[in-house]
């Protein structure tokens, strides 16, 4: 196994979705990013404990015969579950908190039913890392209140403790799937300075990102014998230092930075 920056998850923001059950999984990073319709944010959650992933079961039975007695394992099914804070009090959060059999009242007032029916969803967590994304799915959930609400003081937000508890859909073998980070790769950019018939410097206008190596700096005429090399840093191409100037560059010539790999 090799080293990977950028499979390192250090989360900057998260995103809650919610869409009718079955709904497809986000693929691509712009999507992931935007999940398109019938996909809905589920409003704004506490910074404290952004998003607590639970597993119950999974417990190991060693089973053997009487020639063998650990010839092999026997593990129980898991379920997982994820928990979120809702910060907003509207209809579609209360309702996640105290069931989809509540009543919404003409004056928007919500009735918390005494046998609650928990929402069915399909459900969606986009991670962010800067520009990378990671995230969980999970084709049918089952949502419902997690804890009491508790409001402690008047110095922070109240919040809708919930769970969503991540279910097989259709007799499938996987309830979540999860996502590792998808790097927003994107090719850098950069301008040539002449003088006296060469390349005097480079200046890079996008720094691009996702590079795990430094990528190959070309020049186009007119003129010959242009080179230069790619510092990166983070991923980014923070500068280029030419090392031949080349000659005959009556013009400033065009740079090509190759792409990430």
């Amino acid at each position: 196994m090799t080293t990977n920056d950028n499979a390192v998850l250090k989360v900057s923001l998260a995103r809650f979705y919610k869409a009718p059950v079955g709904t497809a999984r986000p693929i691509t990073l712009a999507t992931m990013k935007n999940p398109p319709a019938p996909w809905q944010e589920m409003g704004n959650t506490s910074l404290d404990q952004i998003f607590q992933i639970t597993s119950t079961g999974g417990e190991v039975t060693g089973l053997g015969s009487a020639q063998n007695p650990n010839l092999r394992q026997s593990i129980s099914p898991r379920t997982e579950s994820f928990g979120i804070n809702l910060l907003e009090w509207t209809e579609d959060s209360l309702k996640l908190y105290y069931g989809a059999n509540s009543v919404v009242l003409p004056d928007g007032a919500i009735e918390a039913p005494t046998t609650p029916v928990p929402t069915e969803a399909a459900f969606f967590v986009a991670l962010y890392d800067g520009e990378n994304v990671a995230g969980f799915y999970a084709a049918k959930s089952s949502i419902f209140r997690s804890e009491d609400v508790a409001i402690a003081d008047t110095n922070s937000l109240s919040a809708l403790p919930i769970k969503v508890t991540a279910l097989n859909s259709q007799g499938a073998a996987s309830a979540i799937t999860i996502v590792p980070p998808k790097i927003d790769k994107r090719t850098a950019t950069a301008t040539a300075t002449v003088g006296s018939g060469g390349v005097t410097s480079v200046a890079v206008t996008d720094a691009g990102n996702g590079y795990s190596t430094a990528p190959a700096v070309t020049f186009a005429g007119p003129g010959t014998g242009a080179a230069a090399t790619a510092t990166i840093v983070g991923g980014k191409v923070t500068a280029i230092s030419v090392t031949n100037a080349g000659t005959g560059y009556t013009t400033a010539p065009a740079v090509t930075i190759a792409a990430p790999a």
